[in-house]
């Protein structure tokens, strides 16, 4: 999980990671419309391309603020044999949240 030192430089890298996080969240959750899911995994897959698996906590972390802030909720993971897959838990816009999404100031 990156961190932050006392190197400015190194807190933009992070802060540019978790926006870059942030914004693929909502862009996916935006295309798949109300009631949609997206996984961790996808969000850090559009930022992080082959290099996903770096990114997956920090991924969870901007979904756990995303939540606090009432814009997404985790809905149920899938399970593998060795119990959860970090990946696989999902996201979706809380209610009300799509209409953000199609105001002229959203996304699109």
């Amino acid at each position: 999980m990156l961190e932050k030192s006392s190197s400015p430089r190194f807190w933009n890298l992070v802060d540019e990671i978790d926006r870059e996080l942030e914004m693929a969240v909502l862009r996916l959750l935006g295309s798949r419309g109300p009631g949609g899911t997206i996984s961790l995994r996808e969000a850090a897959l559009a930022v992080g391309g082959e290099s996903w698996r770096a990114l997956i906590e920090r991924a969870r972390a901007v979904a756990k603020e995303l939540a606090a802030r009432g814009i997404v909720e985790f809905v149920a993971a899938r399970t593998s044999s060795d119990g959860r897959d970090p990946g696989s838990a999902r996201l979706r816009l809380k209610p009300g949240q799509i209409e953000w999404f199609l105001a002229p100031s959203g996304l699109n």
